[in-house]
């Protein structure tokens, strides 16, 4: 004889093959016959299917997460939930906590070096500055203090962006002690394949006024801008954009050098296939 279910009031529990039998459990739905299949031979359970081999567990369909906050961590196990925020989470046993983005915002770095002057009104050449001997030095772009100059640069994004609006950072320094005031523009269009590059930009977007810190050349951040939408934004293309100081919003009195900005875009997938 086979036992193949125990009902157990002492420990208040229900066991199916409480003497290790090569006997499986299985639960049928109304369309799959295999909604749950515990293989005995195989020690793994199927959900949805039977369970392939060398796994414990195998799903066939959609798994659906509850949104959760984040769930206390538990030594030595790893978490998978999902959070309101639409991102899938992982948390390992130490408690740090990491999305795992199907998409979500990311940056560029582009740095004065890959810019250039426009022909008209246009800022300064790249110049390099040297502070003192054997310390960091400066490779910035100059920009007047009674002009509205402006500088150049492309990007390709990848292939992941999802042809969003975009929003920039820029980073800069002033060679002197003035605290004035200082407001970038920055505007963009996108062309692809066939598409006229000797096109019209769209309307900017800007930051907010930034004053430096009054000690000559100090790092000054400035808070990111509002979205700028790029036109004819598509996959497979070059964007050129072009930036500005705006003078007429701006206060400062010196010359302000450009070092580079963020550019802040967002992906809605895993990669660029």
């Amino acid at each position: 004889l086979t036992e193949f279910m125990r009902l157990r009031s002492s420990t208040r529990d229900v066991v199916v093959n409480e003497q290790a039998d090569d006997i499986d459990f299985r639960c049928e739905g109304s369309s799959n016959v295999n909604l749950l299949f515990v293989d005995a031979s195989s020690d793994s359970v199927g959900i949805g299917t039977t369970p392939v081999a060398n796994s414990t567990l195998t799903v066939e369909g959609v798994l659906a997460l509850d949104e959760v906050s984040a769930p206390t961590n538990t030594a030595d196990y790893g978490q998978l939930y999902a959070n309101a925020d639409n991102d899938l989470h992982y948390m390992d046993g130490a408690g740090t906590d990491t999305p795992l983005l199907k998409g979500g915002k990311h940056s560029i770095w582009v740095p004065s070096s890959a810019m250039t002057p426009l022909t008209t009104n246009g800022c300064s050449a790249l110049t390099q500055v040297e502070m003192t001997a054997s310390r960091p030095e400066l490779q910035v772009l100059d920009f007047a203090a009674d002009a509205d100059d402006h500088a150049q640069f492309t990007v390709a994004f990848p292939k992941s962006w999802n042809e969003g609006t975009v929003t920039f950072q820029p980073f800069w320094t002033v060679t002197g002690t003035n605290a004035g005031t200082v407001v970038w523009n920055l505007t963009g269009i996108s062309v692809d394949d066939d598409y006229a590059i000797n096109s019209g930009y769209p309307s900017i977007a800007a930051t907010g006024p930034k004053a430096h810190s009054g000690t000559s050349n100090d790092l000054n951040v400035s808070a990111e801008s509002g979205a700028l939408t790029i036109t004819n934004a598509s996959v497979d293309s070059v964007t050129f954009f072009r930036l500005n100081l705006k003078v007429a919003a701006s206060s400062q009195t010196g010359v302000v050098r450009l070092i580079g900005l963020k550019m802040f875009y967002d992906i809605n997938a895993g990669n660029d296939e």
